[in-house]
């Protein structure tokens, strides 16, 4: 295994680069990674002077693939590197033998043994054309990646993809070996909406995308709509120009990659797949699901009383939608109907609205969800990074939020403290936020992958190592099952739950302390006294901004207040608010 705990004494470029490439497919490097990130940041080599970070920016465009890769790895490392592939992947040679394989390539093929590519049950065309770029591979003509578009026997569409990094002959010692990924592509219902709302693509162009993704030609696809080949050339090139693709094999790659990530997950389990609505009878705690106008899906877990005061609980980045039961329970006996939004990105809802507008098109989508609800009066509990999301989501509603309650909130006034944070991940959070923000979608995404290799409180562990209270949180039997369950729907392999939390650290660390002033219903933020990544002096500034918060500082808590303590803060909340909103109503 490939180690980097003593880095060199100057970091050089490529050295870091080797570094991403390293975690990108060993995980358990991590660590070890944020380690030599963690000094470059200490030592102010971020800034762009020519060394350090400067030349990561240019490769964080590239390290979204990475995870996905296989690097060049000895024969008793092979197999669980291929195991680590999320869709049927084998090691091959290049004139198509077999090395070794993975699980979900051999349940493709269950009624045979793969021994060669030529077992693909690909038509004779394509599986010559396989064999041939294969081979190439061997010459030098190619060295990275290609992606195929080929037929099966039975004249479906099936996309397969071609790695080899360029060190992997030298370190093998053997003749090229290629990792070869297999799949049949399906047309995924959402991809229409995707591309419409993404891309802004007409109901036409959509309609000869389906019908290239299936495996037609151009004039094929001619024929199909009675247009001629110049004028599905001409759509192609124009959906081309939309999605910033160069060539037909770009845009397949692209094509593929969004069907991949509006997949369903399956990773929620709902107690029902329809909505019963929320004043379901005898109903205490169940799932259920909201589709905006756009398409965008949007699963709620409802606990306490169904037919209470409505609690809008936007969770943490982390994913951790359920509270405590003793703190359910206190919502079901105290008349709150608390509604965990599972967001787009996160487990089976989505697909997430684009980047420009990701944030307002979440409360665009929120108000809606209470619109269709028909809900008056609310209260907002938010975690973490949400706490911007909750203070538009507010502003929005005005006199119908009656409350907004935070726990460990992630604030705009972070940025300016965040080289003085002692907890590595928090300082590396904010400072890649703020200092190298095209760097941030690589550090989360290697976190994730990092977490599902191991279980969710062993990363959590390793995160928090440094805060004793933490720790002991971790070892609550209860919190072990809420983190089992957060795992679930944060990460996940079949979701992007790290694209949506990227996004929310990035609008953390905006300025919006103009959005904060405007805010007039009650504001209570509860952190903990041992929470090393919140500073006295930035919840100060905090205040400073918006005067009539109230603060509440709790003793024996760290980070996971909003665990730990939230009992206390529903309490709280149920009894500020609840008798607010009630006494206005009387008004």
């Amino acid at each position: 295994m490939t180690s980097f705990r003593v880095p060199p004494p100057e970091f050089d470029d490529f050295s870091i680069i080797d570094k991403i490439y390293a975690v990108a497919v060993e995980p358990d490097l991590y660590e070890e990674f944020l380690d030599v990130l963690d000094l470059s940041f200490r030592d102010g080599t971020e800034s762009g002077n020519g060394s350090g970070l400067s030349h990561l920016v240019t490769h964080a465009a590239r390290a979204g693939d990475l995870l996905d890769r296989l690097a060049s790895a000895p024969d008793s490392e092979l197999e669980r590197l291929v195991d680590s592939v999320g869709r049927p992947a084998c090691v091959c040679r290049v004139d198509g033998g077999l090395v070794q394989s993975n699980g979900l390539l051999r349940s493709r093929f269950p009624s045979k043994a793969i021994r060669s590519v030529r077992d693909f049950n690909l038509d004779a065309e394509s599986e010559a054309l396989l064999i041939e770029r294969m081979g190439a591979f061997s010459t030098g003509d190619h060295a990275g990646h290609v992606l195929l578009k080929l037929t099966s026997v039975d004249g479906g569409a099936v996309s397969v993809a071609l790695s080899r990094p360029r060190t992997m002959q030298a370190a093998l010692g053997v003749a090229g070996r290629l990792l070869v990924t297999v799949e049949d592509f399906q047309w995924n219902p959402m991809m229409d909406m995707v591309l419409v709302e993404g891309y802004e693509l007409t109901a036409s162009e959509v309609m000869v995308l389906r019908s290239f993704m299936a495996g037609l030609s151009l004039q094929q696809i001619a024929d199909q709509r009675e247009r001629s080949v110049e004028t599905v050339r001409t759509q192609i090139k124009q959906i081309m120009a939309k999605t910033d693709t160069r060539s037909q094999l770009e845009l397949l790659r692209l094509l593929l990659s969004f069907n991949a990530l509006t997949a369903a997950s399956g990773a929620v389990q709902t107690k029902s797949a329809v909505d019963a609505g929320p004043d379901a009878a005898g109903v205490a705690e169940r799932f259920w699901t909201w589709i905006s106008a756009n398409g965008r899906r949007y699963d709620v877990f409802q606990s306490g009383d169904p037919s209470g005061h409505v609690c809008l609980h936007l969770h943490s980045s982390m994913g951790f939608y359920k509270l405590p039961q003793a703190t359910r329970d206190l919502a079901l006996t105290r008349g709150l109907s608390i509604w965990s939004v599972i967001r787009p990105g996160y487990g089976q809802s989505g697909p997430m609205p684009p980047i420009s507008s990701y944030l307002e098109e979440l409360v665009s989508d929120l108000m809606a969800l209470l619109e269709s609800r028909r809900v008056q009066r609310l209260s907002i509990l938010a975690e973490g990074v949400a706490f911007r999301m909750a203070v538009l989501l507010a502003n929005r509603l005005g006199d119908r939020c009656v409350g907004l309650s935070v726990g460990a909130p992630t604030l705009w006034t972070a940025a300016q403290t965040a080289g003085d944070h002692d907890q590595q991940w928090h300082r590396i959070l904010f400072q890649t936020a703020t200092s190298s923000p095209a760097i941030l979608p690589f550090v989360v995404k290697a976190a994730f992958a990092f977490a599902r290799r191991h279980s969710p409180e062993q990363y959590l562990a390793k995160i928090y190592k440094n805060t004793p209270e933490d720790v002991a949180v971790l070892k609550d039997p209860e919190f072990r099952q809420l983190a089992a369950a957060a795992h679930a729907v944060c990460i996940g392999s079949d979701n992007v739950s790290h694209k949506a939390y990227t996004e929310g650290v990035l609008l953390a660390m905006e300025d919006w302390s103009q959005d904060l002033r405007l805010i007039r219903c009650p504001v209570t933020v509860y952190y903990g006294q041992a929470d090393l990544s919140l500073r006295p002096e930035a919840m100060q500034n905090l205040k400073a901004v918006c005067p009539h918060m109230q603060l509440h500082c709790i003793e024996g808590a760290a980070h996971w207040v909003n665990y730990t303590k939230s009992t206390e803060i529903l309490d709280d909340l149920i009894s500020r608010d609840l008798v607010s909103g009630r006494s206005q109503e009387r008004r």
